[in-house]
């Protein structure tokens, strides 16, 4: 089944917009036009790091390794900053990548929190524009477009005033005496 009018069709979105499509309801859009073995592959793809990949795509392939750099960079620098022994920790990686490692110590140098994990998934999102190049009307195109979803989709998931309620539960835990605990 040719995918090229699917993907034709698909509506573009910048990091931080609301994608027209939920991860669900894409994926029902697409079964009518991908084939089974290419369906499981897409509804697999996800944005967590993975050490060993036994599917069959090359751009799933090379989109863990480097999510996986991603994460092993931030696991280095988390430990250092705790002064401990990271190496337990991190994931098989054959290549390293001085550029993910210096965007992500750009990303740690936020003060704030939220702000330091949006740099990283903003780099995840570059990621997903270099590994671009070449796939306009493919499988990987969908790919693409569905992690671009999920990344969105945490986002804006995200509230501000519960975040604001959480810290306030947290720090009032902090500093309720002992006693009163």
């Amino acid at each position: 089944m040719s995918i090229y009018y699917l993907v034709s069709s698909l509506p573009s979105f910048s990091f931080g917009d609301k994608p027209f499509y939920t991860s669900e309801s894409f994926i029902r859009l697409c079964t009518d036009w991908v084939n089974d073995s290419d369906m499981k592959e897409l509804e697999s793809i996800s944005l967590t790091a993975r050490e060993r990949y036994s599917g069959q795509s090359p751009f799933a392939l090379k989109w863990y390794k480097l999510i996986g750099a991603i994460a092993n960079s931030t696991v280095k620098l988390r430990a250092a900053k705790l002064n401990r022994d990271s190496s337990e920790l991190l994931k098989e990686q054959k290549v390293i990548y001085s550029d993910i490692d210096k965007a992500v110590q750009d990303a740690f140098a936020a003060e704030n929190p939220m702000e330091k994990e949006k740099k990283l998934d903003r780099l995840k999102w570059f990621v997903l524009d270099s590994l671009e190049v070449g796939h306009f009307f493919d499988f990987d195109k969908l790919c693409i477009y569905k992690l671009r979803i999920l990344l969105s989709e945490k986002w804006l998931a995200r509230k501000e005033a519960e975040g604001i309620k959480n810290l306030d539960k947290a720090l009032a835990i902090l500093y309720t005496p002992s006693e009163e605990k």
